[in-house]
């Protein structure tokens, strides 16, 4: 597959491509020559949407900076949709999130240009719309739990530089993949739109209908997964449920054209702050968010046979998918990687291990094991010495541990939500200790035992200071992580992981 288009629309869809980026971060697998996310929420200043744009950002210096053949950290390229496209066009946003769709600071009567309609207009619409909960709603924060809005401003979208610049784009290689919630107002709205405007796109783009048709076309929705908290007088009240079972009968009978749809939702549900947008709207990370990121995988992975359309763009073998867990009835709230299916815990687990153990390393040792000299990975007998100075030096202080920061605090929020998703002790010092539910190796000549320290990691770092020729000292560094850590999966996780 050559280019992956991720519609992020939402909170939601943040939140989902925070936990995809943090995957791709940790080497889990996706099979595009580049993921193209573009994030689509009007609320300016939205919390989630702010930390998924920091992530990104972090990740695209981080892996233009040091990637190399040799890690397997970092390996899937991202690109913003700007930098991509052929030629200029005119106002198309230079971020991962599109372009506003609303304008500066706007009421949804604003928008609607209601003051220069004529009588029996204005009339309709205050029939079909409050005057205080809807036409003065202050756009710049989202529609605040009301798709009946959000339809209305977002078919804007189609309208837009960052619209016109993927059509353009899209071939009939690539594949299109949707996040979106069913039970709030900017995800609502924005899923069923834009599938329309793919499937059955506007007039001006003529001469792309057909690739638009037949261009393999996934989504996932997402079912109630959290609550809010009662406040009174907020425009966001806790009716998620009402609103998805209406959403979900739309949906089954308008959105033929997606070749495969996915459906997430948890019944245990924590209630969040009730926040209707802005900077303060940053809901923690949640397992649900990281398995949504798996089915934007899973589409990437599905053979090509099973995405075919017919000419008017619907679906030949439409596949409709949920996802399961191994629940412990003894405490159903705390999972572990011990609660995933096999190929989903082959798919992740040993990722995530080798991106935590790199992290423990990188913020506990690599300073003092830099300031000794005396290791062969420090030395350089095939590659690049690694100088003390390194971690002062803006590649590993201002990228790398910042983003070895954005990564335990993303284990954190997912260890602290409900349910709690906890593969790692974070308590615990001991580092045989550290994956849950997992027996490492025991070793020793005379006296077996599994527990080990950094002096074997970096014996580990040793082992493949060979591999480090013609390497940078920053793709030394990051290739030194990566291989060491694959080293010390096999030889000590491996089994206790996936035997």
């Amino acid at each position: 597959m050559d280019r992956l288009f991720l519609f992020c629309i939402g909170g939601t869809g943040a939140r989902v491509l925070r936990s995809l980026v943090h995957l791709l971060a940790a080497g889990v697998e996706l099979p595009v020559r580049e993921l193209i996310p573009i994030i689509i929420d009007p609320d300016k200043e939205n919390g989630n949407v702010e930390q998924s744009i920091k992530l990104l950002n972090a990740y695209q210096e981080i892996r233009d900076k040091a990637h190399s053949a040799g890690s397997s950290f970092f390996k899937t390229s991202i690109r913003r949709l700007s930098e991509v496209v052929d030629g200029d066009i005119a106002g198309l946003s230079n971020e991962f999130r599109a372009g506003a769709q609303t304008g500066e600071r706007q009421t949804f009567k604003d928008f609607l240009e209601f003051d220069s309609m004529d009588a029996a207009t204005r009339s309709l619409l205050q029939l079909l719309y409050s005057e205080r909960n809807n036409l003065q709603s202050d756009l710049s924060i989202g529609f605040k739990g009301n798709p009946h809005m959000g339809t209305v401003v977002l078919n804007k979208f189609q309208e837009s530089a960052d619209f016109r610049a993927f059509v353009n784009m899209v071939s009939d290689n690539d594949r299109i993949f949707i996040v979106s919630s069913i039970f709030g107002g900017t995800g609502a709205a924005g899923f069923p739109l834009l599938v329309k405007n793919i499937r059955h796109p506007h007039s001006d783009y003529q001469s792309k209908q057909a690739t638009l048709k037949q261009v393999p076309l996934g989504a996932l929705t997402m079912l109630p997964y959290f609550g809010v908290e009662s406040k009174p007088g907020s425009p966001i009240q806790n009716t998620f449920m009402g609103k998805t079972k209406a959403a979900l009968s739309f949906y089954g009978d308008d959105l033929r054209g997606i070749n495969s749809l996915y459906y997430l939702g948890d019944d245990k549900q924590k209630e969040v702050d009730n926040q209707p947008g802005g900077a303060s709207q940053q809901n923690r990370a949640h397992f649900a968010e990281l398995v949504a990121a798996l089915a934007v995988i899973d589409f990437a992975k599905m053979p090509q046979d099973k995405l075919k359309t017919n000419a008017e763009g619907i679906a030949l073998q439409p596949s409709f998918k949920e996802f399961g867990l191994l629940v412990d009835e003894s405490n159903p709230d705390q999972l572990s990687l011990r609660n995933l299916a096999s190929s989903s815990r082959q798919q992740i687990g040993p990722h995530l291990i080798k991106m935590y153990y790199a992290l423990l390393f990188a913020k506990n040792q690599l300073a003092e094991s830099l300031a000794t000299k005396n290791h062969p990975f420090v030395k350089g007998s095939t590659g690049v010495p690694l100088s003390p100075s390194l971690i002062n030096a803006p590649f590993f202080a201002d990228r790398l541990n910042p983003y070895f920061t954005q990564f335990q605090d993303w284990l954190i929020e997912l260890a602290q939500n409900s349910r709690a998703f906890a593969p790692f002790n974070l308590q615990t010092e001991a580092l045989d200790a550290k994956v849950v539910g997992v027996e490492q190796l025991k070793k020793g000549f005379f006296r077996k035992t599994s527990d080990w320290d950094y002096a074997v990691f970096e014996g580990y770092l040793n082992d493949v200071e060979s591999n480090m020729g013609g390497l940078s000292a920053e793709q030394k560094l990051l290739a030194l992580l990566s291989q060491g850590t694959e080293e010390l999966y096999k030889e000590r996780i491996q089994t206790g992981l996936l035997g």
